[in-house]
């Protein structure tokens, strides 16, 4: 259905054209110039840390952004349409989107099958995609429960090397933007979020002379430790003062 102002619907041809026009469920070809995907990582929740398991799970919005030619149309030649949706993930997809996805994950699920993309006239194509995703994250717990932890993991096109997808960071006034916290973000009752590093390189790989362009992310996150000095260290610190005290006084 066609999204426009005043809520007009698509004039009949203009999704079906679009849709038969040169396989648009494949990616462009290297002569079209490949496609650049703008990617930004919306933290809504640092959903499980899981000690036992050295495993952190996270639930965020990871948008997407590109442009595809062979979905542009005049305006002025469908009554004014400037905005499509589309079928962009799942067995029913109707139109090409990027295979990114985080490299170290040991799970991801995908909350909302069938995801629908946003494709305006111009050919730029929007996405965000509602994920959680699990990644392995060797944790130190020496200082406990002073302890900070650290996790990495490396974001990218799955199959498709950089001359025919570029992985780049969202950019948002001039400047890189490839995380954030979203508007609903839910803080851990246990950890709290220090900072998120970001780093945007080209990987390269034996298998192959191309580079593959990533985002590495690195969360570092603090236990918060005043629950366990409340509940646990100042309880063993008076139950010792107590009983040498008793003991100096018999």
């Amino acid at each position: 259905v066609g999204r426009v102002a005043l809520d007009r619907v698509a004039p009949p041809g203009l999704e079906s054209g679009l849709r038969e026009r040169r396989r648009l469920r494949c990616r462009l070809r290297r002569r079209e110039g490949g496609v650049r995907v703008a990617v930004q990582l919306s933290l809504s929740q640092l959903s499980d840390v899981n000690v036992a398991r050295q495993e952190v799970e996270f639930y965020s919005w990871w948008r997407h952004s590109w442009r595809d030619p062979r979905l542009q149309w005049d305006p002025d030649d469908w009554g004014g349409v400037t905005e499509l949706s589309f079928v962009g993930v799942g067995p029913s997809k109707e139109v090409w989107t990027p295979d990114d996805t985080v490299y170290d994950a040991t799970e991801t699920e995908y909350l909302v099958p069938d995801t629908l993309v946003n494709v305006y006239h111009t050919g730029g194509v929007t996405v965000s995609l509602p994920i959680s995703t699990t990644i392995p994250c060797p944790m130190k717990l020496r200082r406990f429960p002073f302890d900070v932890q650290e996790c990495t993991f490396t974001h990218g096109s799955w199959t498709l090397n950089g001359v025919d997808v570029d992985v780049a960071p969202k950019v948002v006034d001039g400047d890189f933007v490839p995380f954030v916290l979203s508007e609903n973000f839910e803080p851990h009752t246990e950890y709290e979020i220090l900072h998120v590093k970001t780093e945007h390189l080209d990987a390269y790989y034996g298998c192959c002379p191309e580079p593959y362009p990533v985002i590495t992310y690195q969360f570092t996150f603090r236990r918060h430790s005043i629950t366990y000095i409340s509940g646990i260290l100042m309880p063993m610190i008076l139950s010792t003062f107590v009983g040498m005290l008793a003991f100096g006084v018999n």
